[in-house]
């Protein structure tokens, strides 16, 4: 059963095309292709929805088991996708397939050149192709269909279509990469990303340079603490927008309504202050970080004696607590997994205990009308902290703390924890704290920068866990030579080394949360500096530095 349908042309020979059925056709012997195919499943779909589009190439059999089918040299793929197809009962085992005919003797070259001579096609073809489709009622589904493709394929592809028409000719004519490209797709309007491309020396336009310059003041969906704290569902409940990176594997994105986000976060603060000022206190206030809790006195509090059904909790979470410790003690170094698994369990137990301990505290009704409470988000995470228990440092709050000091008899405090216990989960903590940070390069950048700017310019720092020394040596290479500082390169050092004076914080506590609000090519230029400080080139003919 055959119907010759047209002619077609291959290795300057002419070969009838006709239509076969499937059940006719089998695997051949002479096909390159000796590794498994793959994206059988999409390329099905397309077939399902869009039908053949393409002969496949096949010579007939005159021997062994399938004498009397036709050997398919050419288009294995899509004759595996039909195959998928009828064992699925999509399509019949008698589809008609159209197959351009050849000899067994040309069998070999013929499938060699269809698989060698295929040029894959321009990204920008495949561009005009996705938007004509879309503009001519296709669906993305759809497009995706017909190309063998996911749907986000097709929707990537079509993000270039907000590229600057500047820069797609640029693409066309490969002189900007498809990489480069996606970049750039991060910016909405054509100004910015022809201003951020001629604008950028040859290092300054790879993929990675282009999306730190257009996300530098933009706020991460997934790690920024506000928008963490907040919650993109509600964000999005109130009408944000995201500007999600298609090109990304994960799900990253920046929100764009920044007013929106910062009014949630007012909104949400505010109720969780009525919450509290409903608790009895005076005052609610919002702080930026730990460090501004300094600024107040605490507000003395009594700890009531815990009920026996507390005390006997206590003691059994405080056992469990020992047991766990112990464990990860006397575990092996390739066995991180149960320390972790261990580890999260010890912290489960600690907030337990913190929150018997805080049930546990009795203020005065009075004082605490004239006493507040403190909330801060987390820097990391945007965690909500509350702080119960503080006044203000004025004459009458004094006056008042030290008349509930006077009035307020505290019984003699045992402590929960043994010294060795303390020091022991402080360096489980400790190790967890260093694996975070290591998977946190950019939180890790801005601790480092942070600590090394104290240090060269002489100034405390709030990050003094971090042992990372710095020294620098300016009066060392003046003692060297005394006409350095006519120099131009000392002078510009100099000019340098003001112009950051002025702009670094003056308080030892804003050091580190200063640093993560500013941009990474700003950390990274004061980064430069700092090491550039510390630079000391001057050494004696054995290669050490000279000593005075």
């Amino acid at each position: 059963m055959s119907a010759i349908i047209q002619v077609t042309e291959q290795n300057d020979l002419v070969h009838e095309v006709i239509h076969l059925p499937f059940y006719q056709l089998c695997a051949s012997d002479a096909n390159v292709r000796q590794t498994p195919p793959s994206g059988i499943e999409a390329l099905a779909t397309n077939i399902q929805a869009e039908g053949i589009l393409q002969n496949l190439i096949v010579s007939p059999v005159t021997r062994g088991k399938h004498k009397g089918k036709y050997a398919v040299a050419g288009g294995y793929r899509r004759w595996l996708a039909l195959d998928l197809l009828v064992r699925q009962k999509a399509l019949p085992k008698d589809t008609p397939v159209p197959c351009a005919v050849i000899a067994p003797s040309e069998a070999m070259i013929a499938s060699l050149s269809e698989n060698e001579q295929r040029e894959p096609m321009h990204p920008a073809d495949r561009f005009d192709a996705y938007k004509k489709l879309i503009d001519a009622g296709k669906s993305v589904e759809q497009v995706a269909a017909v190309f063998g493709v996911t749907p986000l394929t097709v929707q990537r592809y079509l993000k270039l279509k907000s590229i600057s028409p500047k820069l797609f000719a640029l693409f066309r004519q490969d002189d900007i990469t498809l990489e480069q490209m996606q970049a750039l797709t991060l910016a909405d309007n054509h100004e910015t990303q022809e201003r951020v491309w001629f604008g950028a020396d040859y290092w300054g336009r790879q993929p990675q340079a282009l999306k730190r310059r257009l996300t530098e003041q933009d706020i991460d969906a997934e790690r920024h603490p506000l928008a963490r704290f907040v919650g993109l569902e509600a964000y999005e409940a109130a009408g944000g927008r995201i500007r999600r990176d298609l090109f990304s594997t994960g799900q990253s994105g920046s929100l764009i309504d920044v007013e929106l986000l910062h009014q949630l976060a007012e909104k949400k603060l505010a109720d969780l202050s009525s919450q509290l000022q409903a608790e009895g206190w005076g005052w609610v206030e919002v702080v930026q970080s730990p460090s501004d809790i300094y600024t107040f006195d605490r507000l003395p509090v009594s700890l009531r004696a815990p009920t026996p059904e507390e005390a006997q909790r206590i003691q059994a979470l405080q056992d469990e607590q020992q047991r766990l410790a112990e464990q990860m003690d006397n575990l092996a170094e390739d066995e991180t997994e149960q320390w972790k698994t261990l580890s999260t369990q010890c912290e489960a137990i600690e907030k337990q205990l913190d929150a018997i301990q805080e049930s546990q505290k009795q203020y005065d009704i009075e004082a605490m009308k004239q006493a507040g409470a403190l909330l801060y988000i987390g820097l990391y995470d945007g965690t909500l902290h509350i702080e119960r228990g503080f006044v203000r440092r004025t004459a009458q709050a004094t006056d008042a703390a030290q008349a509930q000091a006077d009035s307020v008899s505290r019984p003699k405090e045992k402590p929960i924890h043994s010294e060795t216990l303390i020091r022991r989960l402080l360096a489980h903590r400790t190790a967890a704290l260093q694996v975070e940070l290591a998977n946190q390069p950019k939180i890790a950048l801005a601790v480092l920068v942070s600590h090394l700017a104290a240090s060269v310019f002489g100034r405390r720092s709030d990050t003094q866990a971090v042992q990372v020394e710095a020294k620098t040596f300016e009066r060392d290479l003046l003692a060297y030579a005394d006409d350095l500082e006519s120099s131009p390169a000392w002078k510009a050092m100099a000019a340098l080394r003001e112009k950051w004076e002025a702009q670094l914080p003056t308080s030892e506590e804003d050091w580190l949360n200063w640093t993560l609000n500013q941009s990474q090519d700003t950390q990274l230029r004061l980064l430069a500096v700092c090491v550039a400080l510390t630079v000391n080139g001057v050494q004696n003919h054995a290669g050490h530095p000279h000593k005075r």
